[in-house]
Protein backbone atom coordinates (compact mmCIF):
# COMPACT_ATOMS: atom_id res chain seq x y z
CA UNK A 1 0.00 0.00 0.00
CA UNK A 2 1.35 3.87 -0.96
CA UNK A 3 2.13 5.53 2.24
CA UNK A 4 -0.23 8.06 1.63
CA UNK A 5 -3.19 6.54 1.65
CA UNK A 6 -3.19 6.23 5.35
CA UNK A 7 -6.68 6.21 5.54
CA UNK A 8 -6.97 2.87 4.08
CA UNK A 9 -4.27 0.96 6.47
CA UNK A 10 -5.92 -0.99 9.48
CA UNK A 11 -3.64 -1.06 12.68
CA UNK A 12 -4.71 -3.38 15.00
CA UNK A 13 -3.21 -3.22 18.71
CA UNK A 14 -3.79 -6.49 21.41
CA UNK A 15 -3.23 -5.64 24.94
CA UNK A 16 -1.63 -2.46 26.61
CA UNK A 17 0.34 -0.49 24.30
CA UNK A 18 3.09 1.64 26.19
CA UNK A 19 6.15 -0.08 24.18
CA UNK A 20 6.74 -1.89 21.54
CA UNK A 21 7.94 -4.14 24.42
CA UNK A 22 4.87 -3.87 26.18
CA UNK A 23 2.41 -5.12 22.83
CA UNK A 24 1.70 -8.80 23.59
CA UNK A 25 0.68 -9.07 19.76
CA UNK A 26 -0.06 -6.83 16.81
CA UNK A 27 -2.09 -7.85 13.98
CA UNK A 28 -2.28 -5.55 11.06
CA UNK A 29 -4.24 -5.31 7.74
CA UNK A 30 -4.05 -3.19 4.38
CA UNK A 31 -5.79 -3.71 2.08
CA UNK A 32 -7.44 -7.37 2.95
CA UNK A 33 -3.71 -8.52 3.54
CA UNK A 34 -3.23 -9.43 7.32
CA UNK A 35 0.17 -9.64 9.60
CA UNK A 36 0.46 -10.79 12.65
CA UNK A 37 3.81 -10.32 14.69
CA UNK A 38 4.74 -9.85 18.18
CA UNK A 39 5.21 -6.53 19.58
CA UNK A 40 9.04 -6.36 19.40
CA UNK A 41 8.85 -7.58 15.77
CA UNK A 42 6.03 -4.83 15.03
CA UNK A 43 8.38 -2.37 13.75
CA UNK A 44 9.78 -4.99 11.11
CA UNK A 45 6.12 -5.92 10.40
CA UNK A 46 4.84 -2.80 9.55
CA UNK A 47 7.71 -1.46 7.42
CA UNK A 48 7.31 -4.67 5.28
CA UNK A 49 4.32 -2.93 4.04
CA UNK A 50 5.45 0.88 3.91
CA UNK A 51 8.00 -0.38 1.13
CA UNK A 52 8.76 3.60 0.78
CA UNK A 53 9.99 3.62 3.94
CA UNK A 54 13.95 3.65 4.35
CA UNK A 55 14.21 3.35 8.60
CA UNK A 56 11.96 0.86 10.89
CA UNK A 57 8.92 2.72 12.30
CA UNK A 58 10.61 1.98 16.11
CA UNK A 59 8.93 3.68 18.35
CA UNK A 60 5.37 3.16 19.66
CA UNK A 61 3.41 4.97 22.34
CA UNK A 62 0.32 4.96 23.75
CA UNK A 63 -2.16 7.28 25.28
CA UNK A 64 -4.69 4.72 26.33
CA UNK A 65 -7.30 7.10 27.82
CA UNK A 66 -7.99 8.28 24.38
CA UNK A 67 -7.67 4.96 22.60
CA UNK A 68 -4.84 6.50 20.47
CA UNK A 69 -1.45 5.11 19.09
CA UNK A 70 1.46 6.94 18.20
CA UNK A 71 3.92 5.48 15.27
CA UNK A 72 7.08 7.32 14.50
CA UNK A 73 8.63 7.40 11.70
CA UNK A 74 12.09 9.02 11.71
CA UNK A 75 12.78 8.32 8.17
CA UNK A 76 9.80 11.09 6.74
CA UNK A 77 9.64 13.13 9.60
CA UNK A 78 6.04 11.82 10.45
CA UNK A 79 3.52 10.46 13.23
CA UNK A 80 1.16 7.84 12.88
CA UNK A 81 -1.81 7.75 14.82
CA UNK A 82 -3.90 5.16 14.81
CA UNK A 83 -7.58 4.77 16.85
CA UNK A 84 -7.29 1.40 18.99
CA UNK A 85 -10.80 0.91 19.09
CA UNK A 86 -11.23 0.93 15.73
CA UNK A 87 -8.14 -0.46 14.62
CA UNK A 88 -7.98 2.80 12.18
CA UNK A 89 -4.89 5.28 11.32
CA UNK A 90 -6.54 8.52 11.69
CA UNK A 91 -3.92 10.86 11.21
CA UNK A 92 -0.60 11.66 10.21
CA UNK A 93 0.87 14.58 11.63
CA UNK A 94 3.86 15.79 9.83
CA UNK A 95 6.61 17.11 12.11
CA UNK A 96 8.52 20.70 11.31
CA UNK A 97 10.91 20.74 8.61
CA UNK A 98 12.96 23.55 10.81
CA UNK A 99 13.01 21.07 13.96
CA UNK A 100 15.49 18.67 11.94
CA UNK A 101 15.31 14.78 12.31
CA UNK A 102 13.63 13.82 16.22
CA UNK A 103 15.48 10.93 17.83
CA UNK A 104 13.35 9.88 20.71
CA UNK A 105 9.71 9.96 21.72
CA UNK A 106 7.64 9.78 24.91
CA UNK A 107 3.97 10.77 26.58
CA UNK A 108 2.72 12.28 29.43
CA UNK A 109 -0.54 10.24 30.09
CA UNK A 110 -1.22 13.48 32.63
CA UNK A 111 -1.08 16.14 29.79
CA UNK A 112 -2.06 13.62 27.47
CA UNK A 113 1.27 14.96 25.07
CA UNK A 114 3.87 13.95 23.59
CA UNK A 115 7.25 15.05 23.38
CA UNK A 116 10.01 14.30 20.67
CA UNK A 117 13.96 14.99 21.22
CA UNK A 118 15.32 16.75 18.50
CA UNK A 119 19.44 16.93 18.96
CA UNK A 120 21.07 18.31 15.81
CA UNK A 121 18.71 21.06 16.15
CA UNK A 122 18.90 21.87 20.18
CA UNK A 123 14.93 21.31 20.27
CA UNK A 124 12.59 19.87 22.15
CA UNK A 125 9.39 18.71 20.25
CA UNK A 126 5.79 19.21 22.16
CA UNK A 127 2.62 17.48 20.35
CA UNK A 128 -0.98 18.16 22.02
CA UNK A 129 -2.12 14.09 22.12
CA UNK A 130 -5.86 15.33 21.96
CA UNK A 131 -5.65 17.74 18.94
CA UNK A 132 -3.24 15.83 16.90
CA UNK A 133 -0.99 19.30 16.13
CA UNK A 134 2.27 20.62 17.44
CA UNK A 135 1.49 22.64 20.25
CA UNK A 136 5.00 24.18 21.08
CA UNK A 137 9.06 23.58 20.48
CA UNK A 138 11.62 24.36 23.03
CA UNK A 139 15.05 25.71 22.09
CA UNK A 140 17.96 24.83 24.41
CA UNK A 141 21.70 26.65 24.07
CA UNK A 142 23.44 25.52 20.93
CA UNK A 143 25.40 22.25 20.79
CA UNK A 144 23.41 21.06 23.71
CA UNK A 145 22.15 17.68 21.67
CA UNK A 146 18.92 16.90 24.04
CA UNK A 147 19.25 13.20 23.17
CA UNK A 148 17.24 11.25 25.34
CA UNK A 149 13.79 11.91 27.83
CA UNK A 150 12.21 10.75 30.99
CA UNK A 151 8.76 11.78 31.79
CA UNK A 152 7.50 11.80 35.15
CA UNK A 153 3.71 12.03 35.60
CA UNK A 154 3.14 12.01 39.05
CA UNK A 155 5.34 15.22 39.40
CA UNK A 156 4.23 16.30 35.88
CA UNK A 157 7.82 17.04 34.64
CA UNK A 158 10.03 16.14 31.65
CA UNK A 159 13.61 15.83 32.14
CA UNK A 160 15.63 16.38 29.18
CA UNK A 161 18.83 14.52 29.07
CA UNK A 162 21.18 17.52 26.87
CA UNK A 163 24.34 15.20 26.12
CA UNK A 164 26.69 17.87 25.03
CA UNK A 165 26.04 20.66 27.31
CA UNK A 166 26.83 18.39 29.87
CA UNK A 167 23.32 18.84 31.87
CA UNK A 168 19.18 17.92 32.62
CA UNK A 169 16.91 20.06 31.58
CA UNK A 170 13.72 19.96 33.93
CA UNK A 171 10.53 20.88 31.48
CA UNK A 172 7.15 22.33 33.63
CA UNK A 173 4.57 19.83 32.00
CA UNK A 174 1.65 22.19 32.15
CA UNK A 175 3.39 25.26 30.66
CA UNK A 176 6.13 23.59 28.81
CA UNK A 177 8.89 25.91 29.58
CA UNK A 178 12.40 25.06 30.80
CA UNK A 179 12.26 25.33 34.58
CA UNK A 180 15.92 24.60 35.42
CA UNK A 181 19.14 23.15 33.66
CA UNK A 182 21.12 21.06 36.57
CA UNK A 183 25.08 20.49 35.74
CA UNK A 184 26.15 16.80 35.73
CA UNK A 185 28.88 14.88 34.82
CA UNK A 186 30.11 14.88 31.57
CA UNK A 187 27.57 13.76 28.43
CA UNK A 188 24.53 12.67 30.07
CA UNK A 189 23.29 9.90 27.57
CA UNK A 190 20.09 8.52 29.01
CA UNK A 191 18.03 10.05 32.18
CA UNK A 192 15.28 8.13 34.04
CA UNK A 193 14.13 7.73 37.84
CA UNK A 194 14.35 4.75 40.36
CA UNK A 195 13.29 4.24 44.07
CA UNK A 196 12.38 8.17 43.94
CA UNK A 197 15.78 9.61 42.95
CA UNK A 198 16.60 10.19 39.33
CA UNK A 199 19.78 8.29 37.57
CA UNK A 200 21.96 8.91 34.72
CA UNK A 201 23.26 7.23 32.49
Amino acid sequence: SDQSSVNDNTVTIIGEALSTADIEKVEITINGDTKTSSGKDFSQTLTSYFINTAAPLNQIRALPSLNRVFILNQSTNNILVADSKTDQIIKKIELPKEIGPVEKMRVNNTTKKLYLTAPEKDGLLVIDGEKLTVSKILYFEKGSFPSNLFIDGALNKIYISNTEADNIAVIDGNKDEIEELILVGKKPAAVGRANGEAILR
